[in-house]
């Protein structure tokens, strides 16, 4: 079923004109002969990229990761996280947060107008900083696009167990407002599922690198069984994350993960890809 932005808007550049009008007045966005948008903001050029998020079992896409590609004025490439830490204060944060959103946002329901998810990562600092009108702002963004909470997978990272009631919190109040929620875990979680439990979120995300046969113990591997495990019989479904060798993904399997995603599965692109190359 054909929904969001190729029903709303009509055009790509129809949509830059109103995130511009409404959420940006200050920025430029522009629409290369790639039919992409890209914001330009501060001297730096922003745009998005997208990763399958494929099912173990047959490789189905699901959906897509969105990652920040952005460069400086002279085309030097900015990393993610070093975009990021050069936000000074919360102010900056807090605008750089909902553009990468919103540019997320307008690329990916542009092409992917199916079932499929889109996954966004938030910056650990948002979490208990952000005011009410920045989370109710991305809300009335998907409205304006035409395109349910439900197709977006809020990813909250690591760090965010750090604080449990914070992270319970946030959880609870994106599953409220229709959103999915993955957690992020690290692979010896254990003492962290209190907290994942209570705030019951769909989806799990788990580094590949615990998965390498040559790095893990057998002893480890029946402990990532064990809390795989657990989450399943939660309802709760895991991710392996930045699969990079054949090896990692069929241990992925072999343990239970529901779904795969990493460069061996496929590298991230301007369009989300329709197909991947794991099975």
């Amino acid at each position: 079923m054909t929904t969001g932005i190729h029903q709303s808007a009509g055009s790509l550049k129809s949509v830059l004109n109103r995130l511009r009008h409404d959420y940006f007045p200050t920025l430029r966005f522009s629409e290369p002969r790639s039919g992409i948008a890209v914001a330009h903001d501060r001297d730096r050029n922003l745009t998005s990229t997208f990763q399958p998020v494929v099912s173990a079992s047959d490789g189905a896409i699901r959906g897509h990761h969105a990652l920040v590609r952005a460069a400086d004025a002279q085309g030097n490439a900015l990393e993610p996280a070093e975009l990021f830490a050069h936000a000074d204060g919360a102010e900056a944060l807090e605008h750089l947060d909902r553009l990468t959103r919103a540019l997320h946002a307008v690329n990916y329901f542009a092409t992917a107008n199916d079932a499929r998810r889109l996954f966004l990562t938030v910056d650990a600092r948002m979490l208990a900083t952000a005011p009410d009108d920045h989370r109710r702002y991305f809300d009335a963004l998907l409205t304006a696009l035409d395109v349910p909470t439900s197709r977006v997978v809020v990813c909250l990272p690591e760090a965010a167990l750090e604080d449990p009631v914070t992270f319970v919190r946030v959880t609870v109040s994106y599953a409220i407002r229709g959103y999915r929620v993955l957690a992020e875990l690290r692979p010896d979680a254990h003492a962290d599922l209190e907290h994942v439990f209570l705030a019951d979120p769909q989806y799990v995300a788990i580094d590949a690198s615990c998965l390498e046969p040559s790095a893990v113990s057998d002893v480890r591997r029946r402990q990532l069984r064990t809390l795989l495990d657990s989450l399943h019989s939660r309802g709760i479904q895991a991710v392996a994350r930045r699969v990079e060798t054949e090896a990692q993904a069929q241990a992925a399997r072999e343990a239970g993960f529901a779904f795969l995603q990493g460069r061996h599965v496929a590298p991230p692109a301007l369009r989300p890809t329709t197909a991947a190359g794991v099975m």
